[in-house]
């Protein structure tokens, strides 16, 4: 006697949220700064830079968000030696 089974092919679960390559490296990056203890600005532009080096289509976005970090560090130091001169 010969028995037959029926196996039915198992379907793998693909991930509900699955990042872009470029987003994954920005994340890592991000916490790479963090753990580093790096100020926030810079930690941003090393996120900027790992998901542009992932992603190269990013880089004219990520060069207007470069600008406006360092326009941004900029107005911070000035204001900062501002309020230093009026004391």
């Amino acid at each position: 006697m010969m028995l037959s089974t029926q196996v039915e092919p198992v379907k793998q679960q693909e991930p509900t949220h699955s990042l872009a390559p470029s987003h994954e490296a920005a994340q890592l990056a991000m916490m790479l700064g963090e753990f580093a203890g790096l100020e926030k600005s810079l930690t941003a532009q090393l996120a900027v830079n790992a998901a542009t080096r992932v992603n190269p289509a990013l880089k004219p976005a990520a060069d207007e968000l470069k600008t406006a970090i360092a326009q941004r560090m900029l107005q911070k130091t000035h204001f900062s030696t501002q309020h230093k001169l009026a004391r």
